[in-house]
C-alpha cells in the first residue's frame, strides 16, 4: 500500500506554491508528482506533458466515457482530472504527491479502497477571503469580473468543506506552511525517506 498525499485549498491559497517550493528544496522524501489533465488553454509559463495534460473539452469528454480518469469534475467551467496512466507512471517504490480542489479529493478518496492507496488530505487555507483576492489580484485577476467572483464564491464553499481533510494548515507564513506540510508527509509516509523529493 502506498499513500496519495492530496494538497487541497481555494484558489489563491498557495497550493501550488507549496508542492513548488518543495520540489526546489528537496528534503529526500520518496514522492513522486503525478501530471494532472485540464481542458483549459496553457497559461503562458506552463508545458504541456509538464505542467499539465492539455485537452479539448470534447477530447476530455471522450477519455471519461473510455474510463480514463481516476477522477475528473467539472472546476470554474472546465474539466479537470487525473488520468490512471499518469497515476500508473509513478514507480512502486514512491509515494504520491497531488493537487486536487475538493471534488477531486473526495472522488479521489472513492476510489480507491484501503488495500490499493492510503489517501491523505491536506487543506491549504488562506488568513481571509480579503487575502485571497489580493492574492488573486496579484495573478492578474479582475477583481471586479464575474471569473474572479465566482472563484471567491467557490473559495468560500471550499474552506467551509475544510474539516473534512485529514489536516489544515494556514498559509499566513509561506516558510512555516511549508514546514508544516513537510512534517506531516513525514509523519505519513508508507516508503521510507530514501530517494529523491519528485521523479
Amino acid at each position: 500500500m502506498r499513500t496519495i498525499f492530496v494538497i487541497s485549498g481555494p484558489a489563491g491559497a498557495g497550493k501550488t506554491v507549496v508542492i513548488d517550493a518543495m520540489r526546489q528544496a528537496g528534503r529526500g522524501l520518496p514522492l513522486a508528482r503525478p501530471i494532472n489533465s485540464t481542458s483549459r488553454d496553457p497559461r503562458h509559463d506552463e508545458i504541456p506533458g509538464v505542467s499539465y495534460h492539455f485537452f479539448t473539452p470534447e477530447a476530455f469528454k471522450r477519455k471519461i466515457e473510455a474510463g480514463d480518469f481516476v477522477e475528473w469534475a467539472i472546476v470554474h467551467g472546465e474539466y479537470k482530472g487525473l488520468l490512471r496512466d499518469s497515476l500508473n507512471d509513478v514507480p512502486i517504490d514512491k509515494d504520491i504527491l497531488i493537487s486536487l480542489d475538493n471534488q477531486g479529493f473526495h472522488n479521489i478518496k472513492k476510489s480507491f479502497n484501503a488495500d490499493e492507496f492510503k489517501v491523505v488530505g491536506i487543506f491549504i487555507e488562506a488568513p481571509s477571503m480579503k487575502v485571497l483576492l489580493e492574492r488573486m489580484v496579484m495573478r492578474g485577476a479582475d477583481p471586479e469580473s464575474e471569473s474572479t467572483k465566482t472563484r471567491l464564491k467557490t473559495a468560500e464553499e471550499e474552506m467551509a468543506d475544510r474539516f473534512s481533510y485529514d489536516y489544515v494548515v494556514m498559509n499566513d507564513d509561506l516558510g512555516k506552511c511549508f514546514n508544516e506540510v513537510e512534517n506531516i508527509i513525514r509523519a505519513n509516509l508508507t516508503q521510507g525517506v530514501s530517494g529523491s523529493l519528485f521523479d
